[in-house]
């Protein structure tokens, strides 16, 4: 039994591991995140956006 114990302490670290480190939310997912937030955050988070965007090239003013 200790090697079908240690199969499921490695399986739920690998699970941890991966949705903790690897796996990236979706961009439906992190706008649900962003509508909980008050309506004055949501507007400093666009604006942040906003510029990071111009300074990459992709969005012109």
């Amino acid at each position: 039994m200790d090697r079908f114990d240690c199969q499921f302490l490695m399986a739920t670290f690998v699970n941890v591991y991966i949705s903790s480190f690897i796996q990236t939310d979706s961009p439906q997912k992190l706008l649900s995140q962003v509508l909980y937030l008050k309506p004055e955050q949501q507007l400093q988070l666009f604006h942040m956006l906003k510029e990071s965007l111009e300074n990459h090239g992709m969005v012109y003013d």
